[in-house]
């Protein structure tokens, strides 16, 4: 807000400016200039007073703005935010989902079975076809794909506890 009244008076203090430079190069008689300086500052003093009031407009709405922002909010209900959208936290994906989704369900296994085939070729390359930058991308990729098989694995390990990873 007080940078908005800021950006309003540098406005009106640029209108006035080339008001005034206008009217220079416009009127050259002294008589002339006299009522002109008149008009001028009867405008100017105008314009003062239409800014006046807007700046007490916007202090008045700074001020409830404020006291709105200092009522304390009821924090026993579920906060809600957007139009008739709730957002869910949801949990980390443990093992046992990794599982569930890649091993347990038939499509899960062609995808990651697809995905192992696309992913999973010979990550070295040698320097005339990219070298070390396309090595390295391959290995990002390999990464990936050995993560998801490394937490089906760990899922599967007789060793393996749902409550460990809570």
């Amino acid at each position: 807000m007080i940078l908005a009244i800021a950006i309003l008076f540098i406005f009106t203090t640029a209108a006035l400016g080339v008001l005034l430079v206008i009217e220079r190069t416009n009127h050259s008689d002294t008589k002339d200039m006299a009522w002109f300086a008149n008009d001028r500052a009867n405008r100017l003093n105008a314009l003062l007073t239409d800014e006046q009031e807007k700046c007490k407009q916007l202090k008045q709405e700074l001020k409830q703005f404020k006291n709105a922002e200092c009522k304390p909010t009821e924090t026993n209900e579920d906060q809600e935010q957007g139009n008739f959208v709730r957002i869910r936290k949801l949990q980390r994906a443990t093992p046992e989902t990794y599982r569930n989704t890649f091993d347990m369900d038939l499509n899960g296994q062609r995808i990651l079975e697809h995905l192992t085939n696309v992913f999973c070729k010979d990550a070295f390359v040698s320097n005339d076809k990219g070298g070390e930058r396309e090595t390295c991308y391959r290995l990002g990729q390999q990464s990936v794909i050995n993560f998801i098989i490394l937490n089906i694995n760990q899922a599967n390990s007789p060793l393996y506890k749902e409550q460990d990873n809570d």
